[in-house]
């Protein structure tokens, strides 16, 4: 007999597809399929018209345990996560691969903040911000024959950095209103 519990997970995918939090394809991630040497394995993306619903339950279900996640998941409205596998890695193909969301990214306004790159690894990390909130990051990341590109999307504001700061306690700081 099956349990509801099994069902649960099913069910959620289901439900966040149908009302649109679930998005296949990877948007922007998804730049790098128009290159024959790279291999999507997987691209998804969440957001969309049901989104609000969904993050507002998930804050809430988890605001007493982990109030920093719940904080965090408020203020994110979508991600886009995409890996590919490469075919014959080097130096050339990484600087074609940061190029192509170097000219996606400039297009749509977002500056890039770090390009490093050593032996076999490389990444880029554009930001999208103003003087009053920060509004989202991209990250390309290619280790070996693997490319991760991740962009995530919000409205975070200082203010809620300060807050962020306060309930993580010892380590990493993010930056705040002086």
């Amino acid at each position: 007999m099956i349990r509801i519990v099994h069902l649960l997970p099913i069910l959620l995918v289901a439900c966040a597809t149908g009302c649109g939090c679930l998005l296949g394809g990877g948007g922007d991630t998804a730049r790098a399929d128009r290159l024959n040497y790279t291999h999507k394995e997987f691209g998804v993306g969440i957001g969309g018209p049901g989104w609000w619903l969904l993050k507002q339950l998930g804050a809430r279900f988890i605001q007493d345990e982990e109030p920093v996640a719940a904080l965090a998941i408020r203020g994110v409205k979508g991600v886009q996560v995409s890996k590919y596998i490469l075919d014959a890695p080097s130096k050339s193909h990484r600087d074609e691969i940061f190029d192509l969301y170097a000219e996606l990214m400039d297009r749509r306004g977002w500056r890039l903040i770090v390009r490093v790159g050593e032996d076999d690894s490389a990444s880029c990390v554009y930001a999208q911000y103003d003087e009053d909130r920060f509004r989202g990051v991209f990250v390309v990341a290619i280790e070996g024959s693997e490319m991760h590109v991740v962009k995530v999307v919000g409205d975070f504001r200082p203010e809620a950095f300060a807050e962020l700061n306060a309930q993580l306690g010892h380590g990493i700081r993010l930056p705040v209103v002086k």
